[in-house]
């Protein structure tokens, strides 16, 4: 976006960047406004759109189906463990959008307890067989690690 400045043209040597907008020879352009609207566009995209399509979906499920599905709903450990993917993702991804470093560490944290939790669970549901259970815990600690040593 670009606006008038009236300003005499003398008195303005250069360019003055402050808070991404730049005033150069009488003209203010503002770089990042631009960005920012298509960042809160995607923010708002990415907490909103699932938040609709599982309305929509519960909306077109019977009504056994949706007996069921309030049912799962108070299981907590069901939910605390879709629920931990479910933010962290969100989370993690609000961050790289904002680029708020702390919110893709929580993010990044929340998706490593739901991987720890799943292999957990798997081994003790008879899914998975405990080396291949720990082998997979072993390859989150190493992405976590890995995750951490790049980043912070």
């Amino acid at each position: 976006m670009t606006a008038l400045f009236f300003i005499n043209k003398s008195e303005c040597y250069g360019s003055i960047n402050l808070l991404n907008i730049t005033i150069n020879h009488g003209i203010i352009h503002s770089k990042g406004q631009g960005r920012m609207i298509i960042k809160i566009i995607f923010l708002i995209l990415i907490w909103v759109l699932p938040i609709v399509m599982l309305t929509r979906t519960y909306v077109k499920m019977s009504k056994k189906e949706q007996e069921e599905f309030k049912g799962e709903l108070r299981n907590p450990y069901a939910l605390l463990i879709v629920g931990l993917l479910t933010i962290g993702l969100l989370l993690y991804f609000s961050g790289f959008i904002l680029l708020v470093k702390p919110l893709q560490h929580i993010g990044v944290s929340f998706v490593f307890i739901y991987w720890l939790a799943n292999c957990i669970n798997g081994w003790k549901n008879g899914k998975l067989h405990g080396a291949t259970s720990g082998f997979l815990i072993f390859l989150g600690v190493i992405g976590i690690t890995a995750y951490g040593y790049v980043n912070i």
